[in-house]
């Protein structure tokens, strides 16, 4: 499914389905039993969510899931979209096959419509996160808000939490932006930053029937005034993936950098076409990273070493840790590219990106399908937590069980449990030796060090 098939979402469409009585949920008939978290042995695939570890717990939220339905494997059906958040409890150690996954209440004032693919943040400071956008449902029924709206999530520290809308001190400002999906989103620990994205009757209802518009520049929400602002950069972006570091600085106020990888930049239409040819657009490719500094709201480019993720690609995995010499390991691994218009090509390759060397390291492949449109986290003192993806479709069952797969930094392992237990952080053997071996360089930008 690409995010910019609009036609099938038409209006007409829809009411001609429900005219001959044969509209469908994604493929399953209405009325039969499904869940947001399908038991393991009904499982088949998780995609387009959205995850954050707060305190003991991972919540997942948004996206869509496919599943059995009696004893239907689903045959021509895709997916249905949750409505619920769900959480996993980190306290103890897990296997994906067995471990429990609770359904937090849906009907809780405030909750986001059903979305894929949004603008997502964490605020570890009062245990929250945001949903910005996203692609709505299919469904006949689905909700939309008038006028854009963020979503706030705040935890409770047991696994639930309680949703609310999060009403910017400038209020205004919402009618003059779009709500887009496919946006690369961060945050410090006081402003979230929001990059380009696209915008449809699929994310927001202003744009109007039949339309795609492609955001420009970047977004600013800073957390504690609940201040929104455009920031004026002429660039779009589309699909790229955003993480914060924190320890690494260009100015004095410590807010730290976030790098940009991936996406594509395709053109500013003008003539409301909701199609982008994916081949003719130019893309982010990994042998320079782009890297925004949060204080003066400036970009800036770093080159890499070493052999570089193959591209283009976009919706891939980031996570990352701080090692006790004062860097920060970054893993990369899936994602889709749309070298052609209506091919999506798969990714299952595994890379860390090291700083402050920005060296490249392969690491093992995924020892599951290719898969993009999935979503992880750091965990624990060293292990990645990765969730769901499609590959491309929803009807193949998943290899990884629940959809939940799990990589060991230091060892470079892929497994299907999580240790909670483990050990201290230490980077790869390999990334040791390479800054033993004196093959290190200081991040620079403008001819400053930016530690």
């Amino acid at each position: 499914m690409t995010a910019i098939s609009s036609s099938c979402r038409s209006g007409l469409v829809r009411a001609a389905l429900l005219g001959l009585g044969i509209f469908q949920l994604h493929g399953l008939v209405e009325g039969q039993e499904i869940s947001d978290s399908p038991p393991p042995d009904k499982f088949v695939r998780r995609g387009f969510a959205r995850v954050a570890l707060i305190g003991d717990y991972l919540y997942i939220e948004g996206g869509e899931v496919s599943q059995q339905v009696g004893d239907q494997n689903q045959q021509g059906s895709r997916s249905n979209y949750m409505n619920s958040t769900l959480s996993i409890d980190m306290s103890k150690s897990w296997d994906a096959k067995t471990v429990p996954i609770r359904i937090i209440d849906n009907k809780i004032s405030g909750k986001p419509p059903a979305r894929s693919r949004p603008a997502f943040w964490t605020n570890q400071q009062d245990g929250s996160f945001y949903v910005w956008g996203g692609m709505v449902s299919y469904r006949k029924d689905r909700v939309m808000p008038k006028f854009p709206e963020l979503y706030k999530f705040v935890t409770d520290g047991s696994g639930g939490g309680k949703w609310s809308i999060e009403t910017p001190s400038n209020p205004d400002f919402l009618r003059t932006v779009y709500l887009t999906e496919l946006a690369a989103s961060a945050a410090t620990d006081e402003t979230a930053f929001i990059f380009g994205g696209l915008a449809g009757e699929w994310t927001d209802l202003t744009v109007g029937w039949g339309r795609t518009e492609i955001a420009t520049g970047a977004l600013a929400f800073n957390m504690k005034t609940k201040t929104f602002e455009k920031l004026g950069y002429e660039e779009t972006l589309v699909g790229a993936v955003a993480e914060h570091i924190p320890q690494f600085n260009f100015g004095t106020k410590k807010r730290g950098v976030i790098l940009i990888m991936g996406g594509y930049i395709p053109e500013k239409r003008v003539d409301g076409n909701s199609a982008i040819d994916y081949s003719s657009v130019s893309s982010h490719l990994f042998d320079n990273i782009t890297i925004f500094d949060p204080e003066t709201r400036q970009m800036h480019y770093q080159t890499t070493t070493g052999p570089t993720p193959p591209g283009p690609r976009r919706e891939f995995c980031l996570a990352g840790f701080a090692t006790k010499e004062g860097g920060y390991d970054i893993l990369l691994f899936g994602g889709e590219s749309k070298r052609e218009p209506g091919i999506d090509f798969r990714y299952e390759d595994a890379w860390i990106l090291s700083l402050p060397g920005f060296v490249w390291t392969k690491a093992p492949n995924m020892p599951t399908q290719r898969r993009a449109d999935h979503h992880c986290t750091p965990a624990g003192k060293r292990q990645v937590i990765s969730v769901g993806g499609t590959a491309p479709g929803w009807r193949e069952p998943d290899p990884a069980p629940q959809g939940l797969m799990v990589f060991d930094m230091p060892s470079m392992t892929w497994r299907f449990n999580y240790d909670a237990d483990a050990g201290d952080y230490e980077s790869p053997q390999v990334i040791k030796d390479w800054y033993k071996n004196g093959l290190a360089f200081l991040f620079q930008s403008d001819n400053k060090d930016v530690y």
